[in-house]
C-alpha cells in the first residue's frame, strides 16, 4: 500500500475551498469539459481516473472536498515527435492545469519536451480565470480524433 494512502484517514477533516462566484463558475466550466471526455476513454483505469477527477471537482463545488491523486489529459502527437499535451492533475496541494510541448531534436529520432503549469487552483481561491480560459481553449484544440487520452492514478480515497 502506498505511503500516501496509509497516512490518509477517512476521519481527516478537510476544510471547504474558499471560492468566490467567479472561482465556482470556472470550476463548473472545467467540470463540464471533463464530462465531455468520457467518449475518449479506452480502459477501466481511464474511467476510474476521470471519475475521480470529476468527483473531486464536484465535491469542491459542494463544499465537501474529497481528494484524490490523479492526472488526466489529452496528447496530440501525429508523428510521435512534435506535438502537445494538456492535462489536469489533482493532488492534496490542489489542481494543476498543464501543457507539455514536444519538439523533435533531430538526433536519432529523439524529441525534447517542455512542461508548463498554466493555472493552479487551491483552497485559497482567487483563481486566474483568464489562464483557465486559455487552458480550456487549448483542450478544445488538442482533443479530437487524433488525440490520445492519458490517465494516471496515484491514490484514491476510500468510499
Amino acid at each position: 500500500m502506498s505511503e500516501d494512502i496509509k497516512v490518509f484517514s477517512v476521519d481527516d477533516e478537510t476544510e471547504a475551498w474558499m471560492l468566490c462566484r467567479a472561482d465556482a463558475e470556472v470550476l463548473a466550466d472545467i467540470l463540464q469539459e471533463l464530462w465531455s471526455w468520457k467518449a475518449g476513454l479506452a480502459s477501466g483505469q481511464d474511467m476510474l481516473a476521470l471519475g475521480a477527477a470529476i468527483t473531486a471537482i464536484e465535491s469542491i463545488l459542494e463544499k465537501d472536498y474529497r481528494g484524490c491523486g490523479v492526472q488526466v489529459g489529452w496528447t496530440l502527437r501525429p508523428e510521435m515527435m512534435e506535438g502537445v499535451s494538456v492535462d489536469l492533475a489533482i493532488s492534496d496541494d490542489g489542481i494543476a492545469l498543464g501543457k507539455t510541448e514536444f519538439v523533435p531534436t533531430g538526433q536519432n529520432n529523439s524529441c525534447d519536451h517542455a512542461c508548463k503549469t498554466l493555472a493552479f487552483l487551491n483552497d485559497d481561491g482567487g483563481f486566474d480565470v483568464s489562464a483557465i480560459g486559455r487552458w480550456l481553449e487549448l483542450v478544445v484544440n488538442v482533443k479530437g480524433d487524433q488525440a490520445k487520452f492519458d490517465s494516471e492514478i496515484t491514490w484514491l480515497q476510500e468510499y
